[in-house]
């Protein structure tokens, strides 16, 4: 009876394989192109240098359940959503057909920590509070692409995970089963996936963990390395007054970032990086501050050293840096300042 009742969960997995592989793995709308297991493609696709979120300054056990990080708001559908460590994560026994459960776990991709549903437990199913690992993502503003890397409990090839992709006005950009790869002896795996969008208009996003069985060890997934690009929506103007200023070691430049969104709405709250072409050759008032109310942020900076340099900056929040620069002149003692 043991044996007839595997027969019929890994027939019923394979039908549903199918039919998701024949119903679905197409663009429900022009406009979107999708990168499954395509990471340069995606990058190349998305243009800007992307946003990063990789949960590795989120202390490990940490609830995101229902908040927001960096323009994306986590949405709890079953299972808690925890920050673990991926090497803390773990097959306990209750599944059927495991090889090496020591190999059944979610291995990162960047760094230490993955977002894994429910925690480190990898339990089998139907078990909602630990392998109910569905998740849906509602991004503030919209974005223009969107890709991250799916973690596998078990990369046995079969996915069951199923993904769809709205616009800000809810209609359906996408809508198909995420592929992932068959690892030899069914390891944990990851498996890159995004959707590039011709303009900022994915606003929603729903990942629905369809597979719930005791079977084999691969009901449990987890995710990393989110990767988000609002495309031509960031509007970053870098300057720098004066422009030229003598090189006394005291008489400052003020270098200010104005960020705003395409619309004209300012990005406050980011830490943004100043550097310098020339290194220590000029020194900072601070090297890094946060964009305030109004999207600014502002360092003054000075030097000793005759010369031009170059200044540029880092979204550290965003992990990005920004397409922008600004020079200033320092010039002998005795020049006057412009």
């Amino acid at each position: 009876m043991k044996r007839l009742r595997k027969l019929m969960m890994r027939i019923s997995k394979w039908i549903g394989l199918l039919f998701l592989l024949v119903g679905t793995g197409r663009s429900l709308d022009a406009q979107v192109r999708v990168f499954a297991q395509d990471l340069a493609g995606f990058n190349l696709a998305a243009g800007n240098p992307p946003i990063i979120i990789d949960f590795d300054d989120i202390p490990a056990g940490t609830d995101i359940s229902n908040t927001t990080i960096r323009g994306i708001h986590f949405m709890r559908v079953q299972a808690p959503l925890v920050v673990v460590r991926g090497r803390d994560t773990y097959t306990p026994p209750g599944f059927d057909g495991v090889r090496n459960a020591d190999l059944n776990r979610l291995y990162p991709t960047t760094g230490e920590n993955v977002l894994s549903p429910g925690g480190v437990v990898l339990g089998p199913g139907p078990n909602p509070a630990i392998e109910g690992d569905s998740i849906i993502l509602i991004f503030d503003p919209p974005v223009q692409a969107f890709g991250y890397d799916h973690l596998s409990q078990s990369a046995d090839g079969h996915s069951l995970v199923y993904i769809s992709v709205y616009s800000e006005a809810g209609d359906l950009l996408y809508s198909a089963m995420i592929p992932i790869s068959s690892i030899d002896g069914g390891s944990g795996g990851a498996d890159f996936w995004g959707i590039v969008s011709n303009t900022a208009n994915i606003k929603r996003i729903e990942i629905v963990d369809t597979d719930d069985n005791w079977v084999y060890p691969d009901c449990n997934i987890g995710f990393d390395t989110f990767r988000l690009s609002y495309g031509s929506t960031l509007n970053a103007i870098f300057s720098a007054t004066p422009t030229s200023v003598p090189a006394d070691n005291q008489t400052a430049s003020t270098l200010t970032l104005t960020y705003r969104y395409n619309d004209g709405t300012p990005i406050a709250g980011r830490t943004i990086r100043f550097r310098s072409s020339r290194g220590a050759a000029d020194t900072f008032s601070s090297e890094t501050a946060e964009t305030n109310a109004q999207g600014q942020a502002s360092v003054t900076v000075r030097s000793g050293t005759v010369g031009v340099a170059t200044f540029t900056c880092r979204d550290e929040t965003a992990g990005v840096d920004l397409p922008v620069s600004a020079q200033v002149s320092f010039t002998p003692v005795g020049c006057a300042a412009r």
